[in-house]
């Protein structure tokens, strides 16, 4: 049996091995845990919120025979207020949203007049928020619609020429409002369930996107996969003078839809007319939030996308489209 004195069993002041390793794992353990945090917005009664969102989304589009590319630029503001009507257990909380229009302005040259159109859009919606931030139930109590103008705020690209792959129109669509940020940031960020430390990252699926798997079990496969969003808890910074909570989104799609719309429409690939469907896109978005409740104080956001079809026997794409924007958004 080991006896223990004053002095310890290694001499003055001394400790044995296995008394150090079982410190030593005791202090980093609880160093470790006193380094996460738990990130969790606060909804305060009756609190009302007040933001501005604005975005600029510059597409080019060619079709074949031409190579020049046609400039589209699509400038988007809107006000919004977010304010809590009712908390419920679990930090649960009732919140009202409300829109009245967007305000979008569409220029097809650098030079040209912008067209400007105004959405009345009278959204109306109260939503179910956990303090994760993540929408729990969702009551649209808007009025019905008189404006019927859906918006050139949110371009698609149809291909006269290949009004069979409309399937394609769809993927490219979600590509312009992704790059546009539209209704992305009203809403974020979402907050992650678990406690975390600086660098830590959580992911939400924002869309879907057609692949071909390259690896694994499902090799070979075609299939939608998710897109997702990847979060990155980046700790305190200085935003306008003050210390704020930051986190980091990034979205990145890279992938190739022909072999999985061959698929759809009955073809082996080798036998598609359509050779590839290339769908890219690239997004990053900076969130800056209250350091004491979470909730947004400005959030900042880039994109650049790139779509293109090619189809045998033509050198390059028959269809191309490059996208990059810009957004913000800024509490009042």
């Amino acid at each position: 049996m080991r006896e223990y004195n004053d002095h310890g069993p290694n001499g003055p002041g001394g400790i044995d091995a296995v008394t150090l390793s079982i410190l030593t794992i005791v202090v980093v353990g609880l160093t470790g845990s006193s380094d996460k945090v738990l990130l969790a917005r606060l909804y305060e009664g009756n609190s009302k919120s007040s933001y501005a969102f604005s975005s600029r989304l510059d597409m080019e589009f060619r079709q074949y025979p031409f190579q020049n590319f046609f400039p589209v630029r699509n400038l988007t503001t809107y006000s919004f207020t977010f304010d809590v009507e009712r908390q419920k257990p679990d930090g649960v909380a009732d919140l009202r949203f409300k829109r009245p229009q967007i305000v979008v302005d569409v220029s097809e040259s650098p030079w040209g007049d912008a067209e400007k159109q105004t959405i009345d859009m009278k959204d109306n919606v109260l939503f179910t928020l956990s303090r994760a931030n993540q929408i729990l139930a969702i009551k649209d109590e808007s009025p019905p619609r008189t404006d019927k103008k859906d918006g050139l705020w949110i371009r698609t690209a149809g291909a006269a020429g290949f009004a069979q792959l409309e399937i394609v129109g769809n993927y490219v669509q979600q590509l312009f409002q992704l790059s546009g940020f539209v209704n992305f940031f009203d809403f974020g960020p979402t907050l992650p369930a678990r406690p975390i430390e600086i660098g830590d990252t959580w992911k939400e699926t924002k869309a879907y996107a057609p692949i071909t798997v390259k690896a694994g079990a499902d090799k070979g496969k075609n299939l939608v996969s998710r897109l997702d969003y990847e979060y990155t808890y980046k700790g305190d910074t200085e935003w306008e003078g003050k210390t704020v909570t930051w986190i980091q989104g990034k979205l990145v799609q890279d992938s190739d839809a022909a072999a999985y719309v061959a698929e759809l429409y009955g073809y082996e690939p080798a036998a598609f007319p359509v050779t590839s469907i290339k769908l890219k896109l690239e997004m990053d978005v900076d969130y800056y939030l209250d350091k004491a409740t979470l909730w947004p104080l400005r959030i900042r956001g880039t994109s650049e996308g790139h779509a293109a079809i090619s189809i045998k026997g033509v050198n390059g794409p028959v269809e191309e489209i490059k996208m990059k924007g810009q957004a913000s958004l800024s509490k009042k």
